[in-house]
């Protein structure tokens, strides 16, 4: 008589500790894009930038000049202070995003997994069908994991750009509808700075691109 299966948990071991150093590593890849995204929203929101006559309505279809010139200034803000708080966090030796990263654990993949689930149960919960279809080959990225060089990376690079296709074709479309094409990155941060796109939308956007750049930097690390 055989004995009895036994159901192995694939949570099993997985405790706060092995968790935390991956779960450091996607706080501090989203803050420099969430502190981006505050300083353009206070600058629109206590009329710092320009006045924009649009009302509600398809991206694509938004013609006001606001949207279409980049202000540099603006630009020029944000990125500084990108750029400031991707320093302080990522700085050798000091950074805690720099000294997250080289603790060994176990858990980095099944930590950025847990992360991808949040946001999307977030993005179903929010009952916005484009943002959903957008967001839903990401999990494409569960599948990204430590292989060898040569094909298992290319493999890994072939599912992390699957995951982004949709995102990559929505802003061509978008390029393509606009007068000035290359500005197409301006228009969606003007539509974010000015309340086009709710906010949930956009914090999850910049979540889902930073467990992004975590999945690539697991599938570049070796086997």
């Amino acid at each position: 008589m055989h004995p009895p299966a036994r159901v192995t948990n694939p949570l099993r071991g997985l405790t706060w500790r092995a968790l935390l150093p991956e779960l450091q590593g996607a706080v501090g890849a989203v803050v420099p894009l969430l502190n981006a995204y505050a300083v353009l929203w206070l600058l629109a929101t206590q009329g710092w930038l320009p006045a924009t006559t649009t009302g509600a309505g398809p991206l694509n279809e938004i013609r006001d000049e606001v949207f279409l010139t980049p202000i540099d200034w603006a630009v020029l803000v944000a990125l500084a202070i990108a750029i400031a708080t991707a320093y302080l966090i990522w700085w050798p030796p000091l950074g805690w995003g720099f000294r997250a990263d080289q603790i060994e654990t176990p858990a980095r993949r099944e930590t950025l997994i847990g992360l991808l689930a949040g946001v999307g149960l977030f993005t179903l919960l929010g009952g916005d069908p484009v943002l959903i279809l957008l967001t839903a080959p990401a999990g494409l990225w569960i599948w990204i994991r430590p292989r060898g060089p040569g094909a298992g990376q290319a493999l890994n690079g072939m599912l992390w750009i699957g995951g982004l296709l949709p995102w990559i074709a929505a802003g061509l479309m978008l390029a393509t509808s606009l007068p000035t094409p290359a500005f197409v990155w301006w228009h969606f941060m003007a539509a974010a700075a000015y309340g086009v796109l709710p906010g949930g939308s956009v914090i999850a956007w910049l979540v889902l691109m930073a467990l992004g750049a975590r999945f690539l930097r697991l599938g570049l690390m070796p086997k």
